[in-house]
């Protein structure tokens, strides 16, 4: 919960309530998408660790996939 600022911690109101708010996550992203592609994150880098131990080249960071390839791993984690 938010508070002014002041020493009192009364609300902007003076009545002791906090500020305004709007009720609403202070999310940028819905939990549910942010969890799945959470666990596609997490499957990917996994698997990017072994690779070094089977000859490979590195895979590229998650963040310079292209969305496709991303959502393709965020399926296979849901499996």
């Amino acid at each position: 919960m938010i508070w002014s600022s002041n020493t009192s911690n009364d609300g902007p109101d003076n009545k002791g309530h906090p500020m305004a708010t709007t009720g609403k996550t202070l999310s940028h992203q819905p939990t549910e998408t942010f969890a799945r592609n959470h666990a596609g994150r997490t499957l990917y880098e996994q698997r990017a660790r072994w690779l070094p131990g089977l000859d490979q080249p590195p895979a590229p960071s998650w963040d310079d996939l292209d969305e496709s390839v991303r959502e393709r791993w965020r399926e296979n984690a849901k499996a």
